[in-house]
């Protein structure tokens, strides 16, 4: 019996795990959700280490490996800096992004 509960809770665990989408670990913050780069959206926040933030204010396809975002940034407050920032992400590269 108690055999057959260990396995009924390590595939509880492991469907849990499999169900959760892709996370990476910022410093300062922990794991957070992820996504490629190439699902990086206009109005999404990413997040970066340190707590920082950035709104995606445009996406431009650049190659068939790269896509060019270009955010408006804000400080580890959450206020606006009023500059915009552009960054060339690889499509596969997994980006933290607010879901709350």
């Amino acid at each position: 019996m108690s055999t057959n509960i260990r396995i009924a809770f390590e595939l509880t665990r492991l469907a849990k795990e499999l169900m959760a989408g892709p996370s990476i670990h910022l410093i300062e913050i922990g794991a957070v959700d992820a996504k490629l780069g190439r699902d990086v959206q206009v109005g999404d926040v990413l997040l970066w280490n340190y707590g920082f933030e950035s709104e995606v204010v445009k996406v431009d396809d650049v190659s068939p490996s790269y896509v060019l975002v270009t955010m408006k940034e804000n400080d580890v407050w959450k206020k606006p800096t009023g500059g915009t920032v552009t960054r060339k992400l690889k499509k596969d590269r997994l980006v933290g992004y607010k879901t709350w």
